[in-house]
């Protein structure tokens, strides 16, 4: 995070842009990065047989897509914030990727959806398909209320299962604490795993109560040692373990009960079943988190952030 160079939001227009600006937007200036602003339009294949020309009504649709778009990068610019506008053609999906990579936007701040129920089916799926395939972090915001208020976080919450894609969310969610002068919690599910050397491993809920004792004073032990890395970076952390058959819900009751700003999440993990388990995780978490939801890609190129290299455990 703290080598952002470029923030993307792709809007569409709907009563749903405004949340995904604004938290861009936040980013943009405290990170002292431009935002850009995209819009795709749709691709739509003519008959081979027309009775009437369509050139001028695409031409028109280009014309209104243009004006608005230009309308709300100024806003922002007033705002102080340097803004460009970006329109193609095509998915939704597929463009946003393409100008990610085009643009070396590290950063994609969309929202889920809008309040209607179609909405909510059309935002919530194009969200989650960016999240599958987005090289880089992605940052989904729900239509809600204080989605409106200035985006200033002052309570983070970052879940971890101690895999090396968690340890990544982990780095994200101090530098932003470190950022904005945040108090971070750093939270775990416990759902009937137990933690080895690299993770979380799945095992037979056939278990004692010792055991469930000794798994759930491990994951307590781990916690603390990553609030203490926190802490020593000056970012007040506390910690917190439930437990829980859905990890998404009890994310996602935690964010409302702890009255945080943002959660912090690894999208998925290195391996095929760690990144089907953990997407499967993100996917419901898109769907639902009452909060903006930071989803950070595991196993990417990218070194380790250095202002956390000094307190990083071997092998990350």
């Amino acid at each position: 995070m703290d080598n952002l160079r470029c923030v993307l939001c792709p809007v569409d227009f709907s009563e749903a842009t405004a949340f995904g600006i604004n938290v861009g937007e936040s980013l943009a200036r405290r990170f002292r990065v431009p935002l850009t602003l995209l819009h795709v339009l749709p691709h739509l294949p003519l008959p081979l047989r027309l009775p009437m020309d369509l050139g001028p009504l695409y031409e028109q649709w280009d014309t209104e897509a243009k004006e608005r778009l230009e309308a709300l990068a100024t806003d922002v610019r007033k705002r102080g914030v340097a803004t460009t506008t970006e329109i193609t053609r095509g998915g939704p999906i597929h463009q946003i990727i393409v100008m990610e990579e085009d643009r070396d936007c590290d950063l994609i701040v969309m929202p889920t959806h809008g309040r209607a129920g179609l909405d909510r089916l059309l935002h919530g799926s194009i969200a989650e398909g960016v999240v599958r395939v987005a090289r880089g972090p992605v940052l989904t915001v729900p239509p809600t209320l204080e989605g409106l208020e200035p985006f200033d976080p002052q309570r983070i919450l970052v879940a971890t299962d101690f895999s090396d894609a968690a340890e990544r969310a982990f780095a994200a969610a101090v530098q932003l604490a470190e950022r904005y002068a945040s108090d971070l919690v750093v939270a775990h599910v416990f759902t009937f795993q137990q933690i080895g050397e690299h993770g979380s491993e799945w095992f037979l809920p056939t278990f004692t109560k010792e055991q469930v004792e000794q798994a759930i004073g491990e994951v307590t032990r781990r916690l603390e040692k990553l609030a203490q890395r926190a802490q020593q970076l000056g970012v007040a952390a506390s910690t917190d373990v439930s437990q829980g058959s859905s990890p998404a819900r009890e994310i996602a009751r935690l964010a409302s009960e702890e009255e945080v700003d943002l959660v912090v999440v690894a999208s998925h993990g290195e391996g095929l079943l760690k990144r089907a388990l953990l997407g499967s995780t993100t996917s419901k978490l898109v769907r639902f988190c009452p909060r903006p939801l930071l989803m950070i890609p595991g196993g990417t190129d990218e070194p380790f952030p250095e202002c956390l290299e000094a307190l990083a455990p071997a092998g990350c």
